[in-house]
C-alpha cells in the first residue's frame, strides 16, 4: 500500500511539474496572474486540474503520514 501511494505521489508531482513548466511558475503564482488577466478558458481548465492534483497530493501525503504513525503505535 505504501509503495502504491508513493507511486501515485510521483505521478502527481510529475503532472504538477509539467504545469509549472508550461506556465513558468508555481500553482499559486499562476493562479494570481490569472486573476489579473482576461479570461482564458484553457488556463482555467488547467488550473482546475492542477488544483485537483494538489489536493490529491495532500491527501496521499496524509495517508502516508497516518500509516507511519500507525506503524509506530504498533511497535
Amino acid at each position: 500500500m505504501r509503495l502504491e501511494l508513493m507511486g501515485e505521489l510521483h505521478q502527481i508531482r510529475e503532472k504538477s511539474r509539467l504545469f509549472e513548466k508550461k506556465y513558468n511558475g508555481t500553482f499559486e503564482e499562476v493562479q494570481q496572474k490569472a486573476l489579473h488577466q482576461e479570461e482564458d478558458f484553457n488556463l482555467d481548465d488547467d488550473l482546475m486540474e492542477w488544483k485537483a492534483y494538489k489536493r490529491t497530493e495532500a491527501d496521499r501525503l496524509k495517508k502516508l503520514e497516518d500509516m507511519k504513525h500507525e506503524r509506530l503505535q504498533l511497535a
